[in-house]
């Protein structure tokens, strides 16, 4: 293919690209707009009603940030979809206008459907929220179409495993700014002192709550939380083949974590615990054991093949962290009417039990569901690999059948435990945590297969 020829596929897989980031994100905006779809009469008169909101100011200012937050991928991936990676000021004014009257439009009959939803209420707040987000996203689209682009031909050349690195970089730091959420930052020496009176901060790990049996699920997350910020401390700044030393990969993590705790000793929402950096520093050593293995770019070139059984035990324990997490503190309650009642959660509308939570709740709890899942699928692919023949696709088809089973029959476990919610959401979201994990490897296996002989994703 010419050099003419393969920036047009360049621009062609872009543009793909983006247009379906842009229907995505509509299609989700409209259905989670909608649930849980209980459609009745509207009532007379909602159509002044619905005018008249927009006097009474933002309600919600999370649900108006969320509302925000929806509408930008729309944005980007529209005015992306259109005009690509052109930097006229003609094509970026008409794409603009294009993505901004499309959004406003989308926005304005999702809103209008909601006034037919029993439980929903339509608001013009939420369309100036959500054009608000149309824009910025356009917006994103015109100051980084170049760094968008770049990033794209390193995906499509095959070169996917140097985009790893920077990736990693940008989930610790969104990892290191939730630690310290909400920010509320004192210097105060008054404010400090009673925060440490308080116990804002705890010193002894012995006295930490996070090693408390009724706090496992927590702990557990936590830890899963950190496996990725492990993967970084092992990749960033060190060139293909080379690694860094075991206690300098270590001493990262401890760096990183320590100033985030220290951090949290000036916010007054939070805790400083030196029990939760323990709890992170040891999942950042588990992403480093695993990434050393699992990327073999981060490796010497060589070395001793690793044993089968280290995938195997892996994957147990992916197995067994999900279980765990699901069902602590393991409180069954096997009478009938309790299981009776509580199983008819399973057959709602998907995503109904999230949209009585706040919406950066319901966020959270979806992402914490797909951490919690994604190990599986991502250890599964590192025992099994990726080889050919009828044999391999019937255990894929064995292995499949298992992972889904054992997400069902957590669930459906839920409904016998009083202190859970078993929910058909969390099963979706759970099958779909191990299909990300499984496919991750996947995504990188172009340049990884040009690493060393013993490829763990490859050749097992």
């Amino acid at each position: 293919m010419t050099a003419a020829g393969a920036e047009g596929d360049s621009l062609r897989r872009l543009r793909q690209a983006c247009a379906l980031v842009a229907v995505a994100t509509a299609l989700l905006a409209g259905y989670v707009s909608l649930v849980p779809f209980d459609f009745v009469r509207p009532t007379p008169g909602w159509q002044q009603e619905f005018l008249k909101t927009l006097e009474g100011g933002i309600q919600s200012r999370g649900n108006f940030a969320a509302n925000i937050l929806l509408f930008v991928p729309i944005g980007l991936g529209g005015l992306g979809a259109l005009i690509g990676r052109k930097r006229s000021a003609t094509a970026s004014l008409i794409g603009g206008l294009v993505v901004l009257i499309l959004g406003t439009a989308w926005s304005v009959g999702i809103e209008t459907a909601q006034g037919f939803v029993a439980g929903r209420t339509p608001t013009l707040i939420d369309v100036v929220a959500q054009i608000i987000g149309t824009a910025a996203g356009a917006t994103f689209w015109l100051l980084f179409s170049r760094e968008f682009s770049r990033i794209s031909e390193r995906w499509i050349s095959g070169d996917r495993f140097g985009l790893l690195a920077g990736a990693l970089g940008i989930y610790t730091a969104i990892r290191v700014l939730v630690l310290l959420l909400p920010l509320d930052v004192s210097v105060d020496f008054g404010d400090l002192w009673h925060h440490l009176r308080d116990g804002g901060v705890v010193i002894n790990p012995l006295k930490s709550s996070v090693f408390r049996p009724e706090n496992l699920p927590s702990s557990l997350l936590l830890m899963l939380l950190a496996v990725p910020v492990g993967w970084f401390c092992l990749l960033a700044g060190v060139p293909r083949g080379k690694r860094r030393s075991s206690a300098a990969e270590i001493g990262f993590a401890v760096v990183i974590f320590g100033l985030a705790e220290v951090a949290q000793g000036f916010i007054l929402s939070t805790r400083a615990d030196s029990g939760q950096l323990l709890v992170s520093i040891f999942g950042a050593a588990i992403g480093i054991v695993i990434g050393r293995r699992a990327f073999p770019q981060a490796a010497a070139e060589s070395g001793p093949a690793d044993s089968a059984l280290v995938p195997v035990l892996s994957v147990i324990c992916a197995c067994a962290v999900f279980v765990i997490y699901n069902w602590s503190p393991f409180d069954f309650d096997f009478s009938r009417h309790v299981a009776a009642e509580r199983f008819d959660r399973l057959f709602r509308v998907p995503f109904a039990g999230y949209y009585e939570n706040p919406e950066f709740k319901a966020l959270a709890e979806i992402a914490t569901k797909l951490a919690v899942s994604a190990p599986i699928g991502f250890t599964l692919r590192w025992w099994l690999g990726h080889r050919a023949g009828s044999v391999y696709r019937l255990m894929l088809v064995v292995v499949a059948a298992a992972a889904v089973t054992l997400v069902a029959g957590v669930e459906i476990g839920q409904a016998l435990l009083p202190s859970r919610y078993p929910d058909n959401t969390d099963f979706l979201l759970g099958v779909t945590g191990i299909a990300l994990g499984w496919w991750a490897p996947w995504l990188l296996r172009p340049s990884m297969s040009r690493g060393r002989a013993n490829d763990l994703l490859d050749s097992r």
